[in-house]
């Protein structure tokens, strides 16, 4: 069930100046951080001028937030993987997370474009680019502890030699989707720039103890996917999901015969890692947007709405820019031409220029079919936008569907009973010369359409 706010924070609400109120969703939450409704968390290893923020986070099931990304640590900008959890109720620090001042940092240093998970049993998952030949992958207990019987300290440092050669690098962070029984998928992109070049979707499926699961990928434990093309095989992958039957989709960018550039991309694999050819075409679905530029459209987040549809947001190039893009699938991997513009969305305002730079991180689908997208801008700042059902931007959020993230990056955007979180990267009026780990959370109202009302007494 929905969890009930407080009367103290309804009455909030109620009484938020008539400009706030007035004012379309998502509405200030004045129980959360600052004024603004953002929180800040500072790690400041290096000074009180650090460069810190965060790239990834989630939603604990009590409504603590879990943030994980990069602490400054010397003057070269070498950062730490740090992470935070902060209170469901105000976005302080939890004292009962790490050293007692809710935060942790793991010397891994130099980590970059962190990502964390949870699994069933509480325990986090953290995967970070290290060099570009080697990613560490961890694990800790809820307390932010380390997990020794992963690896046996705690983490394990991954080669892209995993997946091609020893020529290989890491494209894109490693993103980790841990299962039920305790093993975890690894979602990475390893590139081959000697010849033949090679770029490839790469997953890897471990055992709870941090070792390759040999059992996966036909006796591989990994898989290293890209569609067949002409000139360059080439795909690069950035987000799984883990269907109700066990198939895996990943979200992707990749060249394919018939294509003009990358195009937004989806992949469907079998439980076991088998390429599922009976998804798309041979395992792949394509969106090509093609509205210009360099023609490179990319697929970043993936989300199933209730009816199986596949909702997958990225980017798509513009003559002289980028900006946020949505599709939407079938659940066997066809364009559903009834979304948007013959199943594809560009989402901008008429009061700017369409080449006004918009690059969607995150997507999330409420209850009704809506469609919460998030990311960033090219002003450093963050986005939300919400669309219908049938992918038109809902008139009635933010500015022609689109709310601006002013004090903070939208590097993950999380939608959360009746809250919606923009995680990223700001700097409080307190510190105006650094930057920490930042949380905006603005609140969804309760009655809008397709929204549950208040638990009963």
């Amino acid at each position: 069930m929905r969890t009930r706010l407080s009367v103290w924070a309804l009455t909030q609400i109620a009484l938020l100046p008539a400009i706030e109120a007035a004012s379309s969703p998502p509405l200030p939450d004045p129980q959360w951080g600052t004024a603004d409704s953002t929180a800040y968390v500072p790690f400041d290893l290096f000074s009180a001028q650090s460069s810190d923020g965060a790239t990834s986070a989630l939603v604990l099931p009590d409504g603590r937030l879990v943030m994980a990304g990069k602490a400054q640590v010397d003057s070269g900008f070498n950062a730490d993987l740090a992470i935070t959890r902060v209170l469901a109720t105000t976005g302080a620090p939890d004292p009962s997370f790490g050293g007692g001042d809710g935060r942790i940092n793991l010397n891994l240093v130099p980590s970059s474009y962190v990502q964390i998970s949870r699994s069933d049993d509480g325990k986090l998952w953290y995967g970070a680019i290290q060099t570009q030949p080697s990613a560490v992958i961890g694990r800790l207990f809820e307390n932010g502890t380390v997990d020794n019987s992963f690896d046996f300290d705690g983490r394990r440092f991954l080669s892209a030699t995993v997946f091609l050669d020893a020529a290989a690098s890491f494209e894109s962070a490693p993103r980790i989707l841990p299962l039920p029984d305790g093993k975890a998928l690894v979602v990475a992109s390893p590139n081959r720039q000697a010849a033949p070049v090679r770029i490839c979707v790469g997953v890897l499926r471990l055992n709870a103890d941090g070792s390759t699961d040999p059992s996966f990928a036909a006796g591989a434990g990994r898989v290293c996917e890209a569609p067949v093309y002409d000139v360059l095989t080439a795909a690069v992958g950035f987000d799984i999901v883990r269907l109700a039957d066990g198939r895996l989709l990943v979200a992707a960018a990749a060249l394919h015969s018939g294509g003009s550039s990358f195009d937004m991309a989806v992949l469907r694999l079998s439980a076991d890692g088998i390429r599922d050819a009976s998804f798309g075409i041979d395992g792949w679905a394509f969106v090509p947007f093609d509205q210009g530029g360099n023609l490179i459209d990319v697929g970043s987040a993936l989300a199933i709405d209730n009816l199986g549809r596949i909702v997958v947001a990225g980017r798509a190039n513009l003559p002289s820019s980028t900006v946020a893009a949505v599709a939407r699938l079938t659940a066997n991997g066809q364009i559903d031409t009834t979304f948007g513009q013959q199943g594809r969305v560009l989402i901008h305002r008429s009061s700017l220029p369409l080449d006004t730079y918009l690059d969607a991180y995150s997507v999330a689908i409420l209850p009704d079919q809506r469609i919460i997208v998030g990311g960033v801008s090219n002003a450093g700042t963050g986005f939300t936008a919400e669309l219908t059902g049938n992918g038109a931007q809902d008139p009635t959020f933010g500015s022609e569907g689109v709310f601006d993230v002013l004090t903070s990056t939208s590097e993950r955007t999380l939608v959360r009973d009746d809250y919606v979180y923009s995680v990223g990267t700001g700097a409080s009026a307190a510190q105006p010369g650094n930057s920490d780990f930042t949380a905006v959370r603005r609140i969804l109202p309760l009655f809008r359409s397709g929204f549950e009302a208040l638990d009963a007494p």
